[in-house]
């Protein structure tokens, strides 16, 4: 009897979890360049191949499903335009290459503005970086970039900002990925912005039916206490 209480319970604690994820997603609609989070799920059957972690769980269940892992869905945002020139925004896959106190990160979001010593940064005070280095401009230089990612300072040629593709792209949070760099043919559009990728119906829809589940495995979970309760009454009468 015990055994459907331990499969219901590992039911409801993973759609939980998919929960926490959804509402991450729902919370970032409006975060220029979010790639919304995903969860991934598994089922085991004891004595086919368990996990090594988490084996004992569940000890007394015969099935039982867990996480597979989490990832991103990098699929790309609407490009809206802002006619703001230090707004960038990249079509297709790629990322910005960025200078960190934790070292070189990359980033979607192209919403850059300027530092009080000509720096161009994210909004975390983060530098974009070109082939020469960080990307630096005077307050009255101006500043073009082509769709490859020339940069053009006063009509000149001023290096090439640093878009890659990524393997093994994770995300590190606050916007950030890390992976392993790799040389990518940028196409760039300068003066616009990239949205965030999660559509708040599809969102909520999954939404809806992650709590159904949650609370069939709740319910699964009573059913299996109360007939436990009722055979152990009914044994210690006879």
């Amino acid at each position: 009897m015990y055994k459907g209480i331990y499969t219901s319970l590992s039911g409801a604690m993973t759609r939980d979890a998919y929960v926490d994820v959804i509402a991450q997603n729902l919370a970032n609609i409006s975060t220029t360049g979010y790639k919304r989070d995903t969860l991934s799920f598994r089922s085991y059957l004891l004595g086919e191949g368990l996990p090594s972690n988490p084996p004992g769980l569940y000890p007394e269940s015969k099935t039982y499903t867990a996480m597979g892992g989490a990832g991103a869905d990098f699929s790309e945002g609407e490009i809206f335009s802002t006619g703001n020139p230090l707004d960038l925004a990249i079509s297709g896959p790629g990322f910005f290459e960025l200078e960190t106190p934790a070292g070189l990160r990359y980033s979607r979001n192209g919403a850059f503005r300027m530092n009080s010593g000509g720096e161009v940064i994210t909004p975390e005070g983060f530098k974009l970086m070109t082939d020469k280095g960080p990307l630096k401009i005077a307050a009255n230089d101006t500043l073009a970039l082509d769709r490859s990612g020339k940069v053009i300072v006063n009509g000149g040629e001023a290096g090439r900002l640093r878009v890659v593709g990524l393997e093994n792209a994770a995300k590190e949070g606050g916007g950030l990925f890390t992976g392993t760099p790799v040389e990518f043919k940028a196409d760039l559009m300068q003066g616009a912005l990239e949205q965030s990728n999660v559509k708040p119906f599809r969102e909520m829809v999954t939404l809806i039916d992650a709590f159904r589940a949650y609370e069939t495995s709740q319910k699964m979970i009573t059913s299996f206490d109360t007939i436990s309760q009722r055979a152990v009454n009914d044994i210690a009468r006879v």
